[in-house]
């Protein structure tokens, strides 16, 4: 454990497992932009990671690129990220629609609520806003679903990803990125993903 602590912290090993995780696409109009919901604080304000994917597809609907603003919740005791969603659109003032999907336990979840809600309207383009490392698993799932995606990664505010030259910014990365490579490799497992 000590010499994979160093590894992280001092060596190239988050560098190493990055590659392929991030994904950006060049955006064009979409009949939705889904935010892929994290944890919201008890008291209902967002964390850095909610709030910065938020913020992210917030930015696209105000850009004119999304008409839909598309929410999901994660299940109690976590609050409901609606009500500051809905704060933060009207002081954007963008006509937009918020669809809230109401809990859901995965990414997955995410993805079928939003292909079906689609579907059911035929339309079938849409943006996924989430963290950097979270882009190519939350796009391969909605495409997985039919559906036309496009990725917008969201700002990082835990770590520089570009960068990684700090060892406590290597280690807290190491975490999201295993996160990511393993919720890769049982998707695929599951025949969810290719």
């Amino acid at each position: 454990l000590v010499l994979l602590w160093i590894g992280v912290a001092y060596g190239p090993v988050s560098r190493m497992l990055l590659p392929g995780l991030v994904r950006s696409d060049i955006l064009r109009p979409a009949d939705a932009v889904l935010v892929l919901g994290t944890r919201m604080q008890t008291d209902g304000d967002p964390t850095a990671a909610q709030l910065a994917r938020l913020l992210r597809g917030l930015e696209i609907v105000k850009d004119g690129l999304a008409p839909r603003l598309m929410i999901t919740e994660l299940p109690p005791p976590y609050a409901s990220q609606r009500p500051f969603a809905e704060a933060l659109l009207a002081r954007f003032k963008p006509e937009a629609e918020i669809v809230d999907f109401g809990p859901t336990f995965n990414t997955r979840d995410e993805a079928v609520m939003a292909a079906e809600y689609l579907k059911k309207r035929g339309l079938k383009r849409i943006i996924v806003a989430t963290s950097p490392t979270h882009t190519f698993r939350g796009a391969a799932l909605l495409e997985a679903q039919g559906l036309e995606v496009m990725a917008a990664p969201s700002r990082e505010t835990r770590f520089d990803l570009e960068n990684l030259d700090k060892s406590e910014e290597r280690l807290f990365a190491f975490g999201t990125i295993i996160h990511e490579r393993l919720g890769i490799w049982v998707h695929r497992r599951r025949g969810w993903i290719r």
